[in-house]
């Protein structure tokens, strides 16, 4: 019986986590794009490293590093859960999963497909502070 119970436990917590990957709104370069301009309470976030937010990213964006594990937590728990965030890091991947974090936590997350890659390919404005 205890098995049975340590079981469906295991089960109903991945599904509980395949269920918050499941609702995670993404969204393609456009209509980021519209949202982040039409929102005026938008917060558009960068979830890349200091160095990658450094050579480029989107304007307004706030930087806050999904691989400082700790430090990213603690920022996000800080967050006005009246806002919508907009993410977003290089390719999608990390921004994807900090906003499963984010939307864990009761924040409204909008993640943007393909990251900021996909946001330069589109010709979309940004900020390059290497040129």
């Amino acid at each position: 019986m205890k098995h049975f119970f340590l079981t469906l436990c295991a089960t109903l917590g991945l599904t509980a986590a395949c269920t918050a990957r499941e609702n995670i709104k993404s969204v393609n370069t456009d209509v980021f794009g519209k949202l982040i301009t039409e929102d005026t309470t938008a917060v558009v976030l960068d979830v890349r490293t200091a160095e990658e937010f450094a050579a480029g990213h989107i304007n307004s964006a706030l930087n806050i590093d999904y691989l400082q594990e700790e430090k990213f937590k603690n920022s996000i728990k800080a967050l006005d859960k009246e806002r919508t965030y907009y993410v977003y890091c290089r390719s999608g991947r990390r921004s994807y999963n900090a906003a499963v974090l984010m939307q864990g936590i009761g924040l409204r997350v909008v993640n943007l497909n393909g990251g900021f890659i996909a946001w330069e390919s589109a010709g979309m404005t940004s900020t390059d502070k290497n040129r």
